[in-house]
């Protein structure tokens, strides 16, 4: 697209345009599309490596599944196994240069530490392409190449409150509880009456008391459900909020949760007896 709307174009890489014009953009973009097979898609040439922290989330990545997981999840993610042209020896978060009067201003003025971004739109912790597949396959969701659809067992906890099915639902009553405090008198049921003295002329009270003990707590709802993701909405709403960090596109995981919960559907909750089933969204 020759003339992209400026709010999205700057939007996806605003940063960027701190140091590279649109026509460095574009080269750099078509350079990595004509990569060959076998070879990365990362971009190791650009000033900076691991912006917003991108690239330094899973240090031991390549062992994240433990024993117990399914053979799929161990299979290679983003750009793993491949050649990796130009990546610095050490991953200090910059490249090996030379560097021009921008990329030096840039780095003095719109970075801080752990090489966060001081800048609108960019703020915050990102995740790389990579980092992208080893987030989705730690919460239970594996992608194979060439699928639509994948189903998945998610427990809504991992998401951050971006995904929940239980958020209709009412809390089951559990039974009588007695109400008591300060200055309230005696104590009474939650529909107002008040238990009846006990009888001390015979062994009744001690039988059954005159005030019954609260019933211990059910145990928590599942946090699980068997969901079903639709790929192409989930990539959709990635490149949606995606921005360009020179060697690599990223997301926020914030912003990764929610292009998760767009693209699930036929959520079906774990059954657990004493929670009502929720309504399906």
């Amino acid at each position: 697209m020759e003339s992209p709307p400026p709010a999205r174009y700057y939007g996806v890489f605003g940063f960027c345009l701190l140091f590279e014009s649109r026509k460095s953009i574009a080269w750099r973009l078509e350079d990595r599309l004509m990569a060959a097979r076998g070879e990365s898609l990362n971009y190791w040439r650009a000033p900076f490596t691991n912006l917003g922290g991108a690239g330094w989330h899973y240090p031991n990545a390549t062992s994240h599944s433990d024993s117990s997981s399914r053979s799929s999840f161990d299979a290679p993610y983003g750009n793993q196994g491949t050649f990796e042209a130009h990546r610095p020896q050490h991953n200090t978060g910059y490249s090996m240069g030379p560097w021009w009067d921008s990329v030096i201003e840039t780095a003095e003025c719109r970075m801080g530490r752990k090489m966060q971004l001081i800048f609108p739109g960019f703020a915050g912790e990102f995740l790389d392409t990579g980092e992208i597949e080893i987030y989705m396959r730690d919460r239970g969701i594996y992608i194979p190449g060439n699928a639509d659809y994948v189903k998945a067992q998610v427990d809504l906890d991992d998401f951050n409150g971006a995904v929940d099915i239980f958020a209709h639902n009412k809390p089951r009553d559990t039974g009588p509880r007695l109400i008591s405090g300060p200055n309230t008198g005696p104590p009474l049921f939650r529909d107002g009456s008040a238990p009846g003295a006990p009888d001390t002329n015979s062994i009744f009270p001690y039988i059954c008391p005159a005030i019954p003990t609260q019933r211990p707590p059910p145990p928590p709802p599942s946090r699980k459900m068997t969901v079903d993701i639709d790929v192409t909405v989930l990539a959709e709403e990635i490149c949606s909020h995606a921005v360009c960090l020179g060697r690599t596109p990223a997301i926020r995981p914030e912003d990764l949760d929610k292009a998760l919960d767009k693209a699930m559907f036929n959520r079906i909750p774990t059954y657990n007896p004493f929670m009502p089933f929720p309504q399906m969204r």
